[in-house]
């Protein structure tokens, strides 16, 4: 879902692509890192959701912070390659 997000936007803003070329390079990373993070998450739903899902009460509030924390973290790690500066405190 956030890599067809993703796609949209970058065919929103071709125009500025078209005048800043540097600018395709980091559009592509991006979209692939945002497919990657679904799929890690769909990855990590289908190995521990699944299991985490039969305990009774939590399970399914285990399974959402297994599955987010998955989608997350290739976000954390990546993002800051592509937007230098941004993360900097």
């Amino acid at each position: 879902m956030l890599a067809a997000i993703v796609a949209v936007r970058s065919v929103l803003r071709i125009p500025v692509l078209i005048a800043h070329p540097k600018l395709v390079a980091s559009s592509l990373y991006v979209l692939i890192v945002a497919a990657g993070a679904g799929a890690i998450g769909g990855f990590a739903y289908s190995l521990i959701g699944r299991r985490l899902l039969a305990i009774p009460v939590v399970g399914r509030y285990l399974t959402g912070i297994v599955c987010v924390a998955a989608y997350l973290l290739p976000l954390i790690f990546l993002l800051p390659r592509v937007l230098p500066g941004t993360f900097d405190q």
